[in-house]
């Protein structure tokens, strides 16, 4: 293994735990996608993702219509 793959691994591995530990403490709905640099990607979600998507999406384009 590269040790610019090893640390990636880390780092994904701590924003993952913060992530949850961020879900759990403060009782939020939280979601993060990374993407590596060949394309693989990967989730956390403290709820189902595709909900969690639909929901920011339904936000995103009330709040800021299209022009």
């Amino acid at each position: 293994m590269v040790e610019h793959e090893g640390l990636i691994i880390q780092r994904k591995a701590g924003l993952m735990k913060k992530a949850w530990e961020l879900s759990v403490l403060c009782a939020a709905d939280v979601s993060i996608i990374i993407f590596s640099s060949q394309g693989k990607a990967y989730e956390f979600s403290s709820k189902d993702l595709d909900g969690e998507i639909d929901k920011y999406l339904d936000v995103n384009l009330t709040s800021y219509p299209a022009r």
